[in-house]
């Protein structure tokens, strides 16, 4: 007869063997001599000879598992807590995403807006802030009005001028239902995310924006650790379960500035991302991540100087936005073209051009104003010209018209009228 392995166990049980006893009659007991690490060691014997002896032995948690199976859940306590779980028919009572600004992000959702700096990250998100709080369409998108705590973590003097600048600008009522808060915060800190929780519904603020990030850490949390940063990321939705609120966090780029600084786990964890960046002076924001809705698109926008009505005299920095970008139309800027110094002067004379028409126009107006297609042949082939008199200006300007197009500096329409793709750059005398 072939051996199992297991030695003297091999040998039939005798005829006295009680398997009541512990023992047996005759003291015989190869249950007790297993090891019951083994899992093939406990072929041929009943659960309840395992069971009488389990309290002497170590079972490992799979033949715990095992030698249970004919009482499944035993061994959890009474006073244990369940998690929530929802059956496929209480789904239809969810309450359905809204929007908090259309397109972008949702109400109740985890944000994180990053880009290097000097990019205009912070510029950027007063404007959306003061948007939303006001209730006023932001870049041609609708808003839910509601209450925002801003979370100034770094060079507070600037901001508040920023802030009194834009206000002024747009002739918002300063009283509106806006916080900033200037002290210092712990997102790894219990107490202090209970305490900005309370904030924000002691004054109703639905919108909760942390400038920065890296300062929120308050270097105890180590950017590049997935764990650290995971841990982080709960904290922050656990800001959004506490009240309901849409959280935005600010953070930099590394020396690659394509992607945020840090661990992946930042990305992984929010519900959108959008970066801002910047080339010379056009600057661009685009949807990188939306878990519930579309990504991929963006806009440009620039910074200009104006100044503030407020009792701080001096200037500060406001945004002005340019058209929205779709998936391919940044896809399209994005490609590499070859340099043509003849492109740059003639966008340069109609950028000059549109500015000149538009002066003494409104905003809605300026929006909607056009060029002639001949007027603007005649701007970019006197400033073709004027750079190489021995170039045919006219038709080196039809050809950079239409390359600027191409790549989504210009529009031409069917009409033979063009417009600026973007925001108009500050006017030159070159």
């Amino acid at each position: 007869m072939p051996s199992s392995g297991r030695g003297d166990l091999d040998q039939p049980r005798p005829s006295n063997y009680d398997p009541a006893s512990e023992h047996g009659a005759s003291g015989y007991s190869p249950i007790s001599r297993l090891d019951f690490t083994d899992e093939e060691a406990l072929t041929g014997f009943t659960t309840e000879e395992v069971s009488r002896v389990r309290s002497e032995k170590a079972l490992s948690p799979k033949l715990q598992r095992l030698v249970q199976v004919n009482e499944p859940f035993a061994a959890i306590s009474p006073e244990t807590e369940p998690f929530d779980s929802f059956s496929v028919g209480e789904f239809d009572y969810w309450p359905e995403l809204q929007w908090m600004v259309e397109g972008l992000f949702h109400c109740g959702s985890l944000v994180m807006v990053w880009g290097p700096s000097g990019a205009g990250k912070t510029a950027w998100l007063i404007d959306l802030t003061l948007a939303i709080a006001h209730g006023r369409s932001w870049a041609g998108r609708g808003v839910k009005k509601t209450g925002a705590l801003y979370c100034v973590l770094e060079g507070g003097y600037g901001f508040r001028k920023r802030v009194q600048a834009a206000i002024a600008h747009h002739k918002i009522e300063p009283d509106l239902q806006l916080r900033f808060m200037f002290e210092p915060i712990d997102l790894g800190s219990t107490e202090s995310l209970n305490r900005l929780a309370a904030t924000a519904a002691r004054f109703g603020c639905q919108l909760i924006i942390i400038d920065t990030l890296a300062a929120a850490l308050a270097g105890k949390a180590d950017e590049s650790s997935n764990q650290h940063m995971a841990e982080i990321i709960d904290n922050a939705k656990r800001l959004t379960m506490l009240t309901g609120a849409t959280v935005i966090l600010t953070h930099h780029t590394g020396h690659n500035q394509s992607h945020e600084r840090g661990a992946t786990a930042l990305r992984g964890g929010v519900d959108t991302s959008i970066s801002i960046n910047r080339k010379n002076e056009r600057r661009f924001w685009r949807v990188e991540k939306q878990r519930d809705g579309e990504d991929g698109f963006g806009g440009d926008f620039e910074l200009v100087s104006a100044d503030s009505s407020s009792d701080m005299t001096g200037s500060g920095i406001i945004v002005q936005h340019g058209m929205t970008l779709s998936k391919e139309q940044i896809k399209s800027s994005s490609k590499k073209q070859k340099s043509n110094p003849n492109h740059a002067r003639v966008f340069e004379a109609i950028n000059n051009l549109w500015l000149q028409q538009t002066q003494e126009l409104s905003s809605e107006e300026r929006a909607a104003h056009t060029i002639l297609f001949d007027e603007c042949v005649k701007a970019g082939a006197a400033a073709v010209q004027v750079a190489d008199p021995k170039k045919n200006g006219r038709r080196s300007a039809q050809a950079a018209i239409r390359a600027l197009a191409k790549v989504n500096r210009l529009q031409i329409y069917a009409d033979n009228r063009v417009t600026l793709a973007a925001s108009p750059l500050p006017l030159s005398s070159h």
